[in-house]
């Protein structure tokens, strides 16, 4: 007789899936993820670190089972940084790190979008004009990857700070 499933553990959720190399592993898709979530009443980035310490992957982040081991991959999903300047550089560097998982970041800059930084800055669009930087970085993270716990600083950091 088969034990019931527990709908607390990751692998209650997880399906089977193949890497384009033919291996197999337990695949957890981003409805799954949030169901899981909201059954254990934790945040959605936390939900991701305890499949993956189970061994499921969640199926946001299967591709960089390329460059990285299951346990790395863990290891960015408990990684902090923090962004000084969310302009040119800055906003590529965050999009870059919400999509890799880094799930705890910051992001400091005072500074608001004009027409200049149109042709060259990621986080920039017609419609964010006028719109704090810092404040525009924190809706682009929560389109690309609401699991990451991102934390808004609108204003320009000194070297006391």
């Amino acid at each position: 007789m088969a034990l019931p499933k527990d709908p607390l553990n990751p692998h209650h959720y997880a399906r089977e899936a193949v890497r384009p190399d033919g291996r197999p592993y337990m695949s957890l898709d981003i409805e799954a993820t949030a169901e899981l979530a909201l059954k254990l009443a934790i945040p959605l980035g936390e939900a991701e670190r305890r499949a993956l310490k189970q061994g499921v992957i969640p199926e946001r982040y299967n591709r960089m089972l390329d460059a990285f081991s299951v346990e790395e991959l863990y290891r960015i999903l408990c990684s902090r940084a923090a962004i000084i300047g969310l302009g040119g550089l800055g906003g590529h560097v965050l999009d870059i790190l919400a999509r890799s998982g880094v799930l705890f970041m910051i992001g400091a800059d005072g500074d608001h979008f004009e027409a200049s930084n149109l042709n060259r800055q990621l986080l920039s669009a017609m419609d964010r004009l006028d719109q704090p930087k810092a404040l525009a970085a924190a809706d682009h993270v929560n389109r690309v990857n609401p699991s990451v716990d991102f934390t808004p600083v609108e204003s320009f950091l000194t070297e006391s700070e």
